[in-house]
């Protein structure tokens, strides 16, 4: 299969070019080279993401920097403004003994004082508190892009298809019949690239007339020839019949699947050979058998 757009991961995409697909029939082993996807629009979105990881780092820094000198003029204006209070409240005791106006105005000095030195206070706490939302936002996105970029490379790294098992390469056909091929687009959807078919379990497809078909069961034995040999026979069961009847092309009447089991198995036959079907219907115990040319 292609790769996994969408599932558990934030990478979107439509369409896929396959860019290699190694030939038909080809025998591999398990981790061998199959296909290869165009990874041109994927390597982009990732280059510009790993851009906007590293802006978003360097603008965090400047945050932090630029907040610690903000702060650090705070804790200076608080450090002097205490020293202001200090000298206000002390001017304000000594003023006892002077004029009711002179007292009034060191002790409305000394309250002016507190009222600034109350605002730093707050303005500090604030910004602190600001600065705690805006590092962990920038952060929050910051991982955000991360997993994301993450995601990207997770699945850039399987538009290289290797195959999961050993066994010989057929090109997948989606529901059109149209097989896969170099230079096709494959979507979402419909992701598998090629397949590796069980070699050692083999179905015979053939087609039943509906007229036919109610004589055909499940479990029926059935005799296999192959035009590929001849000579050979191999015998199977009928293992599974259509529900719905379907028109072949170039055909009016209507037919409907039949799938048999091939028993045992022969590595001389390949997927797509054609075959012909006798299916055992009935069967006559002790009866005499008279060649048709004495009739």
């Amino acid at each position: 299969k292609g790769p996994a757009f969408g599932q558990g991961n934030d990478v979107r995409s439509t369409i896929v070019r396959i860019t290699y697909l190694i030939p038909e029939g080809t025998e591999v082993k398990k981790g061998d080279y199959v296909a290869q996807l165009d990874k041109t629009e994927l390597e982009n979105e990732l280059k510009n993401i790993r851009e906007r990881i590293t802006s978003m780092d360097q603008d965090l820094e400047m945050l932090i920097l630029d907040t610690a000198v903000q702060m650090n003029s705070i804790r200076d204006q608080i450090t002097n403004q205490i020293h202001i209070v200090e000298e206000a409240e002390l001017r304000f005791r000594n003023s006892k003994y002077e004029s009711p106006m002179t007292r009034r105005d060191t002790e409305i000095d000394f309250e002016q004082a507190k009222r600034v030195l109350d605002q730093l206070r707050r303005s500090n706490t604030l910004r602190e508190a600001q600065t705690r939302v805006n590092v962990s936002n920038r952060k929050m996105w910051m991982g955000r892009m991360k997993r994301r970029m993450a995601d990207y490379e997770d699945v850039l790294a399987n538009f290289t298809i290797s195959a999961p098992a050993d066994g010989m390469i057929f090109y997948y056909r989606n529901r059109f019949g149209t097989k896969r091929k170099a230079g096709q687009m494959i979507n979402v959807v419909d992701r598998i690239v090629a397949t590796i078919p069980d070699l050692t379990s083999m179905l015979s497809k053939v087609f039943i007339s509906e007229v036919e078909i109610s004589k055909v069961k499940p479990g029926q034995l059935v005799s296999i020839t192959v035009d590929a040999f001849p000579a050979k026979s191999y015998n199977g069961t009928v293992k599974t019949i259509a529900n719905i009847g379907e028109k072949l092309p170039n055909s009016d009447s209507k037919v409907f699947e039949v799938l048999i089991k091939i028993d045992g198995s022969d590595l001389n036959l390949r997927p797509s050979m054609t075959t012909n079907n006798k299916i055992m219907i009935n069967s006559y115990d002790d009866v005499n058998f008279i060649p048709i040319e004495c009739v």
